[in-house]
Protein backbone atom coordinates (compact mmCIF):
# COMPACT_ATOMS: atom_id res chain seq x y z
CA UNK A 1 0.00 0.00 0.00
CA UNK A 2 2.66 2.47 1.17
CA UNK A 3 4.70 1.61 -2.76
CA UNK A 4 0.99 2.00 -4.31
CA UNK A 5 0.76 5.56 -2.81
CA UNK A 6 4.62 6.66 -3.46
CA UNK A 7 3.93 5.52 -6.66
CA UNK A 8 0.50 7.78 -6.78
CA UNK A 9 2.52 10.28 -5.86
CA UNK A 10 5.41 10.56 -7.44
CA UNK A 11 3.56 9.78 -10.89
CA UNK A 12 1.20 12.81 -10.24
CA UNK A 13 4.52 15.06 -9.11
CA UNK A 14 5.99 13.75 -12.62
CA UNK A 15 2.67 14.96 -14.65
CA UNK A 16 2.39 18.57 -12.35
CA UNK A 17 6.63 19.36 -13.61
CA UNK A 18 5.40 18.02 -17.46
CA UNK A 19 2.49 20.06 -17.30
CA UNK A 20 4.21 23.67 -16.21
CA UNK A 21 7.55 23.30 -18.52
CA UNK A 22 6.83 24.67 -22.07
CA UNK A 23 7.57 22.16 -24.57
CA UNK A 24 9.85 23.62 -27.19
CA UNK A 25 9.02 24.59 -30.84
CA UNK A 26 10.12 22.67 -34.06
CA UNK A 27 11.85 25.94 -35.19
CA UNK A 28 13.48 26.62 -32.07
CA UNK A 29 14.95 23.18 -32.31
CA UNK A 30 16.85 23.98 -35.82
CA UNK A 31 20.79 25.31 -35.13
CA UNK A 32 21.86 28.85 -36.07
CA UNK A 33 23.51 29.78 -39.13
CA UNK A 34 27.13 29.69 -38.70
CA UNK A 35 28.65 33.07 -38.87
CA UNK A 36 30.95 34.14 -41.90
CA UNK A 37 34.16 33.28 -41.62
CA UNK A 38 36.53 36.12 -40.22
CA UNK A 39 39.28 35.75 -43.51
CA UNK A 40 36.95 35.17 -45.83
CA UNK A 41 38.51 36.86 -49.34
CA UNK A 42 37.10 39.88 -50.84
CA UNK A 43 35.72 39.73 -54.55
CA UNK A 44 38.69 41.18 -55.84
CA UNK A 45 40.63 37.75 -54.25
CA UNK A 46 38.28 35.29 -54.22
CA UNK A 47 38.30 36.42 -58.40
CA UNK A 48 42.04 36.05 -58.71
CA UNK A 49 41.85 32.76 -56.20
CA UNK A 50 44.03 34.00 -54.01
CA UNK A 51 44.40 34.83 -50.06
CA UNK A 52 42.96 37.92 -49.03
CA UNK A 53 44.99 39.49 -46.66
CA UNK A 54 43.99 42.86 -43.77
CA UNK A 55 46.85 44.71 -46.17
CA UNK A 56 44.54 44.27 -49.75
CA UNK A 57 43.55 47.39 -51.34
CA UNK A 58 40.26 46.35 -52.62
CA UNK A 59 38.85 45.24 -49.89
CA UNK A 60 37.12 48.16 -48.67
CA UNK A 61 35.62 48.59 -51.67
CA UNK A 62 34.79 45.27 -53.20
CA UNK A 63 33.48 43.49 -50.66
CA UNK A 64 32.63 39.44 -50.36
CA UNK A 65 29.03 39.95 -50.63
CA UNK A 66 29.13 42.21 -53.79
CA UNK A 67 30.86 40.40 -56.76
CA UNK A 68 28.75 41.59 -59.58
CA UNK A 69 30.35 45.04 -58.58
CA UNK A 70 34.15 44.09 -58.76
CA UNK A 71 32.86 42.48 -62.09
CA UNK A 72 31.77 45.40 -63.48
CA UNK A 73 34.84 47.21 -62.61
CA UNK A 74 36.79 44.36 -63.79
CA UNK A 75 35.36 44.19 -67.34
CA UNK A 76 35.49 48.21 -67.51
CA UNK A 77 39.14 49.05 -66.39
CA UNK A 78 41.13 46.02 -65.28
CA UNK A 79 42.56 44.87 -61.89
CA UNK A 80 45.55 47.18 -62.56
CA UNK A 81 44.16 50.53 -64.15
CA UNK A 82 41.79 50.41 -60.82
CA UNK A 83 44.81 50.06 -58.69
CA UNK A 84 46.75 52.71 -60.65
CA UNK A 85 43.44 54.87 -60.31
CA UNK A 86 43.46 54.70 -56.64
CA UNK A 87 46.95 54.83 -55.95
CA UNK A 88 47.26 58.21 -58.07
CA UNK A 89 44.62 59.46 -56.25
CA UNK A 90 45.77 59.13 -52.86
CA UNK A 91 49.01 60.54 -53.97
CA UNK A 92 47.39 63.79 -54.78
CA UNK A 93 44.56 64.23 -51.99
CA UNK A 94 45.27 61.22 -49.50
CA UNK A 95 42.86 58.59 -48.29
CA UNK A 96 39.75 60.59 -48.89
CA UNK A 97 40.41 60.97 -52.51
CA UNK A 98 41.21 57.87 -52.76
CA UNK A 99 38.08 56.80 -51.21
CA UNK A 100 36.45 58.96 -53.93
CA UNK A 101 38.02 57.71 -57.04
CA UNK A 102 37.17 54.28 -56.18
CA UNK A 103 33.49 55.26 -55.49
CA UNK A 104 33.80 57.18 -59.42
CA UNK A 105 34.99 53.79 -60.80
CA UNK A 106 32.14 51.51 -59.18
CA UNK A 107 29.33 53.89 -60.62
CA UNK A 108 30.38 54.62 -64.62
CA UNK A 109 31.19 50.81 -64.12
CA UNK A 110 27.55 50.16 -63.08
CA UNK A 111 26.18 52.63 -65.34
CA UNK A 112 27.85 50.91 -68.17
CA UNK A 113 26.14 47.79 -67.21
CA UNK A 114 23.10 49.37 -67.34
CA UNK A 115 23.49 50.96 -70.51
CA UNK A 116 26.18 49.05 -72.72
CA UNK A 117 26.24 52.20 -75.32
CA UNK A 118 26.25 55.52 -73.45
CA UNK A 119 27.15 54.32 -69.97
CA UNK A 120 27.36 57.40 -67.26
CA UNK A 121 28.06 59.78 -70.42
CA UNK A 122 23.93 58.84 -70.91
CA UNK A 123 22.98 59.94 -66.93
CA UNK A 124 24.85 63.14 -67.18
CA UNK A 125 23.14 63.98 -70.87
CA UNK A 126 19.64 63.10 -69.34
CA UNK A 127 20.68 65.50 -66.38
CA UNK A 128 21.57 68.14 -68.41
CA UNK A 129 18.37 67.76 -70.73
CA UNK A 130 16.16 67.51 -67.45
CA UNK A 131 18.53 70.91 -66.13
CA UNK A 132 17.13 72.83 -69.04
CA UNK A 133 13.78 72.25 -69.03
CA UNK A 134 13.41 73.35 -65.14
CA UNK A 135 15.94 76.41 -66.00
CA UNK A 136 13.12 77.54 -69.48
CA UNK A 137 10.10 76.75 -67.49
CA UNK A 138 11.82 79.00 -64.57
CA UNK A 139 12.27 81.63 -67.32
CA UNK A 140 8.48 81.52 -68.12
CA UNK A 141 7.03 81.93 -64.62
CA UNK A 142 9.50 85.11 -63.86
CA UNK A 143 7.93 86.37 -67.14
CA UNK A 144 4.44 85.48 -66.15
CA UNK A 145 5.10 87.04 -62.48
CA UNK A 146 6.40 90.30 -64.36
CA UNK A 147 3.15 90.78 -66.46
CA UNK A 148 1.00 90.58 -63.39
CA UNK A 149 3.14 92.81 -61.48
CA UNK A 150 2.74 95.56 -64.91
CA UNK A 151 -1.19 94.85 -65.27
CA UNK A 152 -1.72 95.18 -61.28
CA UNK A 153 0.69 98.64 -61.63
CA UNK A 154 -1.63 100.03 -64.53
CA UNK A 155 -4.71 99.04 -62.70
CA UNK A 156 -4.06 101.18 -59.84
CA UNK A 157 -5.57 104.87 -60.00
CA UNK A 158 -2.53 107.59 -60.31
CA UNK A 159 -2.88 110.78 -57.78
CA UNK A 160 -4.67 114.01 -59.12
CA UNK A 161 -2.05 116.39 -60.96
CA UNK A 162 -1.77 119.39 -58.87
CA UNK A 163 -3.20 122.04 -60.00
CA UNK A 164 -2.40 126.01 -59.33
CA UNK A 165 -4.44 126.24 -55.86
CA UNK A 166 -2.93 123.70 -54.25
CA UNK A 167 0.69 124.67 -55.13
CA UNK A 168 0.02 127.93 -53.76
CA UNK A 169 -1.45 127.01 -50.55
CA UNK A 170 0.19 123.54 -49.84
CA UNK A 171 3.86 123.73 -50.41
CA UNK A 172 6.09 120.57 -50.70
CA UNK A 173 7.34 118.96 -47.78
CA UNK A 174 11.07 119.05 -47.03
CA UNK A 175 11.47 122.32 -48.67
CA UNK A 176 13.13 125.56 -47.33
CA UNK A 177 10.94 127.82 -49.28
CA UNK A 178 11.76 132.06 -48.94
CA UNK A 179 9.37 133.68 -46.12
CA UNK A 180 8.56 136.10 -48.66
CA UNK A 181 7.44 134.11 -51.53
CA UNK A 182 5.20 132.10 -49.24
CA UNK A 183 3.24 135.57 -48.93
CA UNK A 184 0.03 136.01 -49.79
CA UNK A 185 -0.97 138.11 -52.96
CA UNK A 186 -2.71 141.60 -52.56
CA UNK A 187 -3.53 144.50 -54.92
CA UNK A 188 -1.32 147.43 -54.87
CA UNK A 189 -3.27 149.64 -52.60
CA UNK A 190 -3.53 146.98 -50.34
CA UNK A 191 0.07 145.96 -50.41
CA UNK A 192 0.88 149.82 -49.68
CA UNK A 193 -0.76 149.44 -46.37
CA UNK A 194 0.10 146.49 -45.54
CA UNK A 195 3.78 147.57 -45.78
CA UNK A 196 2.85 150.55 -43.60
CA UNK A 197 2.04 147.86 -41.19
CA UNK A 198 5.57 146.18 -41.22
CA UNK A 199 7.38 149.51 -41.06
CA UNK A 200 5.33 150.41 -38.06
CA UNK A 201 6.23 147.72 -36.20
CA UNK A 202 9.94 147.48 -36.92
CA UNK A 203 10.08 150.73 -35.87
CA UNK A 204 9.06 150.05 -32.37
CA UNK A 205 11.49 150.93 -29.23
CA UNK A 206 13.30 147.57 -28.02
CA UNK A 207 14.35 147.99 -24.47
CA UNK A 208 18.27 147.39 -23.87
CA UNK A 209 19.27 144.55 -22.05
CA UNK A 210 20.45 147.53 -19.56
CA UNK A 211 17.12 149.38 -18.90
CA UNK A 212 15.10 146.30 -18.31
CA UNK A 213 14.26 147.85 -14.87
CA UNK A 214 13.44 151.12 -15.91
CA UNK A 215 9.52 152.49 -15.46
CA UNK A 216 6.92 151.95 -18.77
CA UNK A 217 6.82 155.46 -18.53
CA UNK A 218 10.03 156.13 -19.77
CA UNK A 219 9.51 154.60 -23.11
CA UNK A 220 8.11 157.13 -25.68
CA UNK A 221 6.51 155.65 -29.36
CA UNK A 222 6.68 158.49 -31.56
CA UNK A 223 4.14 158.70 -34.04
CA UNK A 224 3.97 157.00 -37.29
CA UNK A 225 5.09 159.31 -40.63
CA UNK A 226 2.78 159.44 -43.37
CA UNK A 227 2.98 157.41 -46.05
CA UNK A 228 4.40 158.78 -49.28
CA UNK A 229 1.60 160.26 -51.30
CA UNK A 230 3.31 158.50 -54.27
CA UNK A 231 2.85 154.64 -52.75
CA UNK A 232 -1.22 155.21 -52.89
CA UNK A 233 -2.12 156.77 -56.23
CA UNK A 234 -5.74 156.48 -57.44
CA UNK A 235 -6.56 156.19 -61.70
CA UNK A 236 -7.77 159.68 -60.87
CA UNK A 237 -4.59 161.65 -59.90
CA UNK A 238 -3.09 160.46 -62.55
CA UNK A 239 -2.19 162.40 -65.82
CA UNK A 240 -2.62 161.31 -69.41
CA UNK A 241 0.78 160.21 -69.86
CA UNK A 242 0.32 157.46 -66.73
CA UNK A 243 2.86 159.36 -64.63
CA UNK A 244 2.27 159.91 -60.97
CA UNK A 245 2.34 163.62 -59.78
CA UNK A 246 4.76 164.88 -57.85
CA UNK A 247 5.28 163.81 -54.04
CA UNK A 248 4.65 166.16 -51.24
CA UNK A 249 6.65 165.38 -48.48
CA UNK A 250 4.53 165.71 -45.21
CA UNK A 251 6.91 165.41 -42.02
CA UNK A 252 4.46 166.27 -38.90
CA UNK A 253 5.76 165.44 -35.74
CA UNK A 254 4.08 165.22 -32.17
CA UNK A 255 4.36 168.07 -30.08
Amino acid sequence: MVDGEDGASSSGHSHSSNTGTPQPQPHELQPAPPPPPPNQACAACKHQRRKCTPECELAPYFPADRPARFRNAHRLFGIKNILRIMKKANALGGQETRDDAATSVIYESDAREADPVFGAAGIARKLSLELNSLEAELAAVRSQVESFRRAAAAQQPRPPAPTAATALVVPQAGLNLNPIAQAPYFPPPMAAMMLQEQTAANQVHVAAPDDVHQPVDDYIVEPLDAVDAATITTAAERHEDDRAPLARATTEKAP
